[in-house]
């Protein structure tokens, strides 16, 4: 694997994996490198996707075994793929409210159910 790119790296990793139907592309980002079980595409950062060093060639299989996860079902996945929706929702309620006075009794409740499912969130990215 000497002198392999992170495209090479991701594309050599699904074919080891016997998985054929996921696409690797390059997106435009710092930290943007991610797997999309909704489209299967593997999104690598242009740095990562270029990029010939071991940091590269991690990043590419880490977000390739999410591919993988996803191909043999993995349960953590398909949590985490259910969650993230919800999160990303949540969030941004929080966000919201967090922008006026939050002094509601119900919406503390809600901050607080919010605040949860994020730190429960970092346990399955």
């Amino acid at each position: 694997m000497k002198n392999l790119n992170g495209k090479e790296v991701a594309k050599k990793m699904l074919r080891d994996n016997c998985i054929y139907d996921v696409q690797v592309f390059s997106v435009n980002g710092y930290l943007s490198d991610h797997y999309n079980p909704f489209n299967k595409t593997v999104n690598l950062s242009a740095e990562v996707y270029n990029g010939k060093s071991i940091a590269s060639a991690a990043v590419a299989a880490h977000e390739c075994g999410h591919a993988v996860q996803h191909a043999t079902a993995y349960t953590w996945l398909m949590l985490r793929s259910r969650l993230v929706p919800f999160v990303q929702f949540s969030s941004n309620i929080v966000q919201w409210r967090c922008l006026r006075n939050f002094n509601d009794k119900h919406l503390s409740c809600l901050l607080l159910a919010v605040l949860f499912c994020l730190h429960l969130q970092q346990y399955f990215l």
